[in-house]
């Protein structure tokens, strides 16, 4: 927890991607710890243009396994 109260929410790192509707894409762990933190609000990028087969890619691109 520690990291997350140290780190910028403007680093590339921690920017959480969104689609069109507000569903996040990619970055759950990091708003979830974020919110722990006491952080109320981080860089979002909102990825509109992508069709659901490219969204779906990109879920499971970032999804990482134990």
């Amino acid at each position: 927890m520690a990291q997350v109260a140290h780190r910028s929410w403007s680093s590339a790192g921690q920017t959480v991607l969104v689609g069109a509707d507000g569903v996040i894409i990619a970055g759950h762990a990091r708003v979830l710890a974020a919110r722990k933190a006491g952080h109320g609000r981080g860089a979002v990028i909102v990825l509109g243009h992508l069709s659901e087969t490219q969204r779906r890619a990109l879920v499971i691109a970032t999804t990482s396994w134990p």
